[in-house]
């Protein structure tokens, strides 16, 4: 399936004169056309062959959700110390991150007051909730990271449910605000979230493409504690080298390259593997259940297709 791109909830015909200014480096994070933020926008296109809701206030919806996520991306990056995404020099380091977070935080607000434009009251506590769990699951990882704490498998997939589905979870609930269907969609978004944050861990340490969007295995240069990674330290508890080459934030290819062949040795992308088809199971019974909808099965498709390149 073809990712689909919406708009945003800025252009240069800004509500107020001093947007273009305020909102420069996010304008320019969205000239790029992040992969993340096109999967979230099909996502939702995905879920209204359930939801039905109206064409003209789906796209007012989901052009406030793209503002959001793009937002948390970018706040992403800045937490991160990313150098690269999608081919170009991250945009924290173009404009400098006291511009680059006020307008992280103009934008957030700009898209909350479009989100309480859209009438229901219910919308606030429906915010609320999605902040501290994107929020909270964000800042357990950076935790982890800077205190070279390794989680385990139970506690990640909280973190992958909290930082990833909730983004989801929060958009299907807003548009379920503005449709007849009701149905508790909980089930299937957790399985797809995680199947997502999953499947970018394995990518970002196996795929070839990676070197050329993001630089070589990034996640460990950046001392992640990814999918792949805790199980390789959680099962193999006496060896220090994962957690020394961690703590460095490498950028030596060799290093990394000798990471990677770790983790090979210890079965952990093949364990990987196996927990991304039982995600896949989950959520295409849970697909099943609801009726059935073509477009997420093209969506799992398409995962699996790329996995079959880096597996």
């Amino acid at each position: 399936m073809d990712l689909i791109t919406t708009g945003s909830c800025y252009s240069k015909d800004n509500d107020r004169e001093e947007d273009e200014v305020l909102l420069q480096p996010y304008l320019q994070f969205t000239q790029v056309g992040h992969a993340r933020a096109q999967y979230m926008s099909n996502m939702f296109h995905c879920f209204n062959y359930w939801l039905k809701v109206p064409q003209e206030k789906f796209k007012q919806i989901i052009n406030i959700f793209e503002t959001l996520y793009n937002s948390f991306v970018m706040l992403d990056d800045m937490c991160d110390d990313s150098v690269v995404r999608s081919g170009v020099p991250v945009v924290h380091s173009i404009y400098g991150l006291p511009h680059t977070l006020n307008s992280v935080n103009y934008a957030n607000s700009n898209a909350l007051e479009k989100l309480l434009d859209l009438g229901d009251p219910r919308i606030m506590s429906l915010y609320i909730e999605h902040g501290q769990k994107t929020h909270g699951g964000n800042g357990m990882e950076i935790y982890w990271r800077d205190n070279v704490i390794c989680p385990t498998e139970e506690e990640y997939l909280e973190l992958a449910v909290a930082k990833t589905s909730s983004a989801f979870c929060f958009g299907i609930k807003v548009l379920q605000l503005f449709s007849d269907n009701t149905e508790n969609l909980d089930k299937l978004v957790t399985a797809l979230g995680q199947l997502f944050q999953i499947w970018n861990d394995l990518v970002n340490l196996k795929s070839d493409k990676q070197t050329l969007v993001r630089s070589y295995c990034a996640d460990i240069t950046e001392g992640k504690f990814t999918f792949p990674i805790i199980h390789a330290i959680q099962t193999h508890p006496d060896d220090d080298q994962i957690i020394n080459i961690l703590k460095q934030r490498t950028t030596s290819y060799e290093l990394k390259k000798y990471f990677v062949s770790i983790l090979e040795k210890y079965g952990s992308f093949d364990y990987t593997l196996e927990v991304l088809n039982k995600l896949k199971n989950e959520a295409v019974q849970e697909v099943e259940r609801l009726g059935g909808n073509p477009y997420i099965d093209n969506v799992v498709e398409y995962i699996l297709d790329k996995l079959e390149t880096v597996g």
